[in-house]
């Protein structure tokens, strides 16, 4: 058989298996451990409104259980969903109860697992204070947004380089509604750039952003990827 013997293994999927192995080999396992020092921290308050003026937002079961999963999959510190308003804890401690400790903990144990890995919480300054209770180090925080309009911009490689590999853990957080206030944009030490569209339009919803985002930095974190 002649032709292209790299084209040919590509095709028979030999070529995708040496590739996986050598990823494999290739990952710094060290770095694996560092996958729990990044914490997502989801705001339902300090978030604008439709018209751009502070406000708060309903908390959502599909988030709940998306990001939960995501944060299981990447070993990731917590999981925060963050409000004060005390009937949308309450709802939320509802999902969350219903799969840790109710039917949904012996009905499915993968979702359990995920479930345990979600803290709700009231405010941005209680995940700093959970952080740094559970790691001894205050995190560095990280905002995110779709658009380019906040200063403070770093890049993903500095998030691993100069923060996960050096033992410093990061709480990444995402705006629900119409993205971070101004408030929440002061709290945060520093922005990640925004995730593009290939044309102008660019609506993704919060857990696509989020996972989107926590795999960049695990890639380069486990990989070294530039």
């Amino acid at each position: 058989m002649g032709g292209n013997p790299d084209k040919e293994a590509r095709l028979t999927g030999e070529g995708k298996v040496e590739r996986f192995a050598e990823e494999a080999s290739q990952r710094d396992k060290t770095a694996v451990e560092k996958t729990n020092l990044i914490y997502i921290a989801l705001l339902h308050y300090l978030i604008k409104k439709r018209d751009g003026s502070l406000g708060f937002t309903s908390i959502t079961n599909l988030d709940i259980h998306d990001i939960a999963r995501l944060s299981k999959t990447f070993e990731l510190g917590k999981f925060f969903v963050v409000s004060p308003v005390e009937s949308q804890k309450e709802h939320a401690r509802a999902i969350v109860d219903h799969w840790t400790k109710g039917f949904g903990s012996t009905y499915n144990q993968f979702r359990r697992e995920a479930f345990e890995k979600v803290e709700i919480i009231d405010t941005l300054e209680d995940c700093v204070s959970y952080i740094k209770n559970t790691t001894g180090k205050e995190p560095v925080i990280i905002g995110t947004a779709a658009k380019k309009i906040f200063n403070k911009i770093i890049d993903y490689s500095d998030v691993c380089d100069k923060m996960l590999s050096a033992g410093f853990p990061v709480l990444v957080v995402f705006g629900t509604g119409w993205g971070l206030h101004e408030e929440a944009a002061e709290k945060c030490h520093y922005f990640l750039e925004p995730i593009e569209g290939v044309l102008d339009y660019n609506h993704l919803s919060v857990r696509s952003a989020v996972t989107i985002t926590v795999d960049r930095i695990v890639r380069k974190l486990l990989y070294k990827e530039r």
